[in-house]
C-alpha cells in the first residue's frame, strides 16, 4: 500500500506540474482529486501501521511518524487548493478586452 502511495504521488506531482503548464479547469479536478488520493493512501498506511503495533510491547516510531502526518496534512492541502482554483474563469463582457494566444489585453476606448 506504500508502493500505491508513492506512486500516487508522483502522478499527482506530474499532473499539477502539467495543469500549470495547460491551465484547464479539467485538469486542475484531477490533479486535485489525485493528492486527496494520495493523502488517504497514506493515511490508511499510518493507520495500519498503528494497528500492528498495539499488539506488540514496545514500539517507537518517532520522527518518521509525525513526517507522515504531515505529508497527510500538506496532500490534503494541495488537494483543497487545487479544487478550489480549478473553477472555471469567465472573461469580463468588455469591447475593451481582448483574449488571444492564452493572453489578455486591455485596449481602453479613446473617446
Amino acid at each position: 500500500l506504500s508502493v500505491v502511495g508513492v506512486l500516487l504521488g508522483l502522478a499527482s506531482l506530474g499532473f499539477s506540474f502539467y495543469s500549470l503548464q495547460n491551465p484547464k479547469y479539467m485538469y486542475k479536478r484531477v490533479t486535485a482529486t489525485l493528492y486527496v488520493v494520495t493523502s488517504c493512501c497514506i493515511l490508511s498506511v499510518l493507520q495500519l501501521s498503528t494497528k500492528k503495533s498495539e499488539s506488540q510491547a514496545k514500539v517507537l516510531y518517532g520522527l518518521s511518524f509525525l513526517f507522515g502526518w504531515c505529508a497527510v496534512i500538506a496532500l490534503a492541502t494541495c488537494g483543497a487548493t487545487f479544487l478550489i482554483y480549478s473553477r472555471k474563469r469567465k472573461l469580463l463582457e468588455s469591447s475593451d478586452l481582448e483574449y488571444s494566444d492564452r493572453k489578455l489585453s486591455f485596449h481602453p476606448n479613446k473617446s
